[in-house]
């Protein structure tokens, strides 16, 4: 093993859930960085080698605030941390604020809006400075004004929601602070276009509306186009809304919120409908004191689901059924949870899960979910297989068999079958309704007739589909023949 990598203990955890959802499993490796007190982690490639770098912020009195940068190896292992910037930050995001293609780091500062312009290798250029917010949080990166420059949106610490327009060379022009319902503290953003007019919309978990007793709302506020935005409308959560993330849930095209809610150990779903509305929440359990909420597809399903921090040795997940509903709760133990985050570390197309555990120690959680590629297995048969004579009549033929899926389970609705011949013509095709047991019997009528030029007699071929829960899709064949005599 190369002494630059710092693995000191690997174990296997593998998570069981329903057999009708692929099951997520992951290998844990601690790393031991030697740094204090570590809190915000962002993953990118940093020195451009195409594997994914690890920054993170410390703090100690020796060494405040200080952001290190660990080097992947393209594995899910990395290099020791070199010090990137000292005496300066928190509230860390990754993204190419000035259109070089290199990525760059973005901080609330001690009394500044900073960016660390990255140089591609691992280096970065001196600090860009500017105007600072109230909030010492990390910010929602977002082109809010639709210039193709990232801007920066902060849950205010002072209230409402801090906007800073990206001026395209690493600095920022200060657009307002824009209130939430009571003025009060946003706790945490999401951004999406809630109401399909193309322009970013912005959610803010709503901490304090009424204060006490603990706050249930959820503010939208609907982007203008130019930076700007209009008054909140507030959508019932649970108590405590605290992190809060954006994704189609229900895979309608239309994005949803989930809100992890501190205080009553839930996490609430909010469907849109499109408009900049949402449905009544649905109210799912979790272990206590749920927050750092993200939205990821962990079992390679197509289906988003939901992961967050248990406080303090768990970090959850909630397996989504493709519908806007989710699987119970399973959990990951982290035995001193501090924050975590979600990253492809090797490279593989899937979610990974970095936490850190403990002061100084970060646990990485590679995903080792094995996805589904194989399709449904189909049975097909036809009876008869042949139609005598060819007397040119409507011959019932009755097809059936078996669908029947090992992994992920069978896409509702996704069976079909569809009956084609050499002549072109239009023929029966439709959908496949399957018994409990995944049998099927399906009544067809074929024309018992061979055109006059044909010298080989007529073949109908019955080809029969259905897709799985991960897009797989299986076919199979049968054949009903009208000979010439």
């Amino acid at each position: 093993m190369s002494a630059k990598r710092l693995l000191l203990v690997s174990f296997l955890f593998v998570s069981v859930v329903s057999a009708f959802a692929q099951t997520p499993s992951f290998i844990r490796t601690d790393i031991k960085t030697g740094k204090p007190n570590l809190a915000n982690i962002v993953v990118g490639d940093f020195n451009g080698d195409h594997q994914p770098d690890l920054a993170v912020t410390s703090h100690s009195s020796a060494d405040p605030h200080s952001i290190y940068l660990l080097l992947g190896n393209g594995d899910g292992t990395f290099s020791p941390p070199t010090l990137i910037a000292s005496g300066c930050c928190s509230g860390l995001a990754a993204a190419d604020f000035n259109g070089d293609g290199q990525l760059d780091l973005v901080f609330a500062g001690l009394g500044a809006t900073s960016v660390l312009l990255g140089n591609g290798d691992g280096s970065f250029q001196p600090e860009k400075r500017s105007p600072s917010v109230a909030s010492a949080l990390t910010p929602l990166v977002l082109d809010l004004n639709r210039d193709g420059i990232l801007d920066l949106a902060f849950a205010a610490q002072g209230g409402g929601i801090s906007i800073l327009l990206g001026n395209g060379d690493g600095t920022f022009t200060p657009a307002g602070t824009f209130p939430i319902t009571g003025g009060n503290v946003a706790v945490a953003l999401a951004g999406a276009d809630f109401n399909g007019d193309g322009i970013p919309d912005l959610a803010a978990s709503n901490l304090w509306p009424n204060f006490p007793p603990f706050g249930t709302a959820v503010s939208v506020l609907r982007g203008n186009g130019d930076g700007t935005f209009g008054a909140p409308v507030d959508f019932t959560a649970g108590p405590y809304p605290f992190s809060l993330v954006a994704g189609d849930f229900n895979r309608d095209g239309k994005p949803d919120l989930a809100v992890d809610n501190y205080q009553s150990t839930t996490v609430s779903v909010l469907l849109g409908l499109g408009d900049g509305t949402f449905l009544p929440h649905t109210d799912l359990p979790t272990s206590p004191f749920p927050q750092f909420l993200f939205a990821a597809d962990l079992n390679a399903d197509g289906k988003l689901d939901l992961v967050l921090a248990e406080e303090p040795t768990g970090i959850g997940f909630l397996l989504g059924k493709g519908d806007g509903t989710f699987a119970a709760e399973q959990e990951v133990l982290v035995p001193s949870l501090g924050s975590f985050i979600l990253g492809d570390l090797n490279s593989d197309g899937k979610p990974d899960l970095i936490a850190t555990n403990g002061p100084s120690t970060l646990s990485v959680f590679l995903n080792t979910t094995v996805a589904d590629t194989t399709p449904p297995a189909i049975k097909v048969s036809a009876n008869p297989s042949q139609l005598r004579p060819a007397d040119g009549r409507l011959a019932p033929v009755t097809l059936t068999g078996s669908i029947k899926d090992a992994g992920v389970g069978l896409a509702p609705s996704a069976s079909a079958f569809a009956v084609s011949d050499e002549y072109g013509q239009v023929h029966p095709h439709g959908p496949i309704t399957l018994r409990t047991d995944g049998t099927f019997t399906v009544r067809v009528l074929l024309r018992a007739s061979v055109r006059s030029a044909d010298n080989n007699g007529r073949e109908y071929v019955i080809t029969v589909k259905a897709k799985d829960k991960s897009g797989n899709i299986g076919s199979a064949k049968t054949f009903v023949r009208v000979p010439l005599k």
